[in-house]
């Protein structure tokens, strides 16, 4: 599986302002009031620490105990920048430095993909879980994506995912084995993208796809968007967002 270096990404990563659009996440709220007690949130693969900086402004004022742990140096460091009041630490998902029943609720958006064993982060994610806490995955479903504009410009994303990301069914069944109750959605939204917003995001390149595919094919398919740019000022095509609530029992 190929592996993306975020060292490369990492000074780039936050000009794409979709990275910024987070919602409040209503998890936060219900595991406060259940608990009724300060928590602990931890967002695994934080990266640059959005998640954690749209949440902690939602969640004002609440006694929540923060973390963040990410491998990469160079993206804690834009993380760190931002001056969060969160506990970022340089880790890795495969050995997190958490006692056993550690934390309430454990985040993990757009990252589950990129670990080179997954079966272990699943197992150290139930490890340091709370009886009842939750670990909520957030992120693409390539297998219900059937016209996105990165896999119709750079087809060669096409065989980099399927062989980084496990079906939405196979990764039910692994944390159903594993001891998770799981509640699952898959989104599909169909839409146009604009073109100059396309273009935007493929210039940039700090999805993990553009960043692994060669530069050939890059440069063809950027040049390919340009292209069909001049002729048109939208593309119809799909995303599907994965939504997975897990409970560990």
């Amino acid at each position: 599986m190929k592996k993306t270096d975020y060292s490369k990404i990492a000074e780039r990563y936050d000009n794409n302002e979709l990275r910024h659009n987070i919602p409040e996440d209503p998890l936060v709220e219900k595991l406060y009031e259940l608990n009724k007690q300060n928590i602990k949130i931890l967002d695994l693969a934080c990266g640059t620490g959005n998640y954690l900086q749209k949440q902690l402004e939602y969640y004002r004022g609440y006694n929540i105990r923060w973390f963040g742990i990410d491998l990469s140096e160079e993206m804690l460091k834009k993380a760190k920048v931002k001056k969060l009041k969160a506990e970022l630490i340089k880790g890795d998902a495969l050995n997190l430095p958490f006692e056993d029943n550690f934390f309430d609720y454990i985040k993990l958006r757009f990252a589950y993909h990129h670990f080179a064993d997954k079966t272990r982060a699943i197992d150290e994610i139930y490890r340091v879980l709370k009886t009842g806490g939750i670990l909520s995955i957030v992120n693409l479903s390539h297998d219900y994506m059937n016209n996105s504009w990165v896999y119709r410009y750079f087809p060669g994303a096409i065989k980099i995912d399927k062989e980084r990301f496990p079906s939405s069914e196979k990764l039910y069944s692994k944390l159903d084995d594993r001891g998770f109750d799981v509640k699952a959605e898959i989104n599909v939204t169909i839409k146009q993208f604009s073109y100059k917003e396309i273009l935007k995001e493929a210039n940039n390149r700090d999805m993990s796809q553009l960043s692994l595919i060669s530069e050939s094919e890059y440069e063809k398919g950027l040049n390919k968007i340009e292209s069909d740019s001049k002729k048109n000022d939208f593309f119809t095509g799909d995303f599907a967002l994965l939504n997975f609530t897990c409970t560990k029992k």
